[in-house]
């Protein structure tokens, strides 16, 4: 599993070398609150969801059902969370998170690379695993 140290460095990689090819801009905090799906239609409600609060509390789920707790913050348009997760939260997700086993608690990193008034594209990182979501703002 990389260490903080080394998932920052790799998000600085891509801030430096993505971004700008990408035509991403700042991104303030409060395009952050909201309902939104991850990777699923609004209507969906099996998909992934992720509240973000403006008091900088998420909450993280599926199928309607809290999975994860936590806060949320923003450094240079780059969405931070550490979140509780419960046991087996990530297992029928995606295959790469199988090791995701234990009530723990957990970083997120997300840095959009694409954004619109209500859905952006971005690159995301739990532990040492990273990838490309879509998030769509239902409320």
């Amino acid at each position: 599993m990389l260490s903080p140290k080394h998932r920052s460095a790799i998000f600085g990689v891509i801030l430096t070398c993505l971004v700008p090819t990408a035509g991403a801009t700042d991104v303030d905090t409060t395009y952050f609150q909201g309902l939104w799906k991850i990777n699923a239609a609004c209507d969906d409600d099996n998909g992934e969801y992720m509240f973000l609060r403006d008091n900088g509390t998420l909450e993280y789920g599926r199928r309607g059902t809290a999975e994860a707790v936590g806060f949320w913050a923003t450094e240079n348009s780059v969405l931070d969370m550490e979140m509780l997760a419960a046991p087996a939260s990530f297992q029928d997700i995606e295959t790469a998170l199988v090791n995701f086993t234990k009530r723990d608690i957990y970083t997120m990193q997300v840095l959009p690379v694409q954004h619109e008034e209500n859905s952006f594209e971005a690159v995301a990182g739990i532990g040492d695993k990273m990838g490309m979501t879509n998030w769509k703002r239902c409320k």
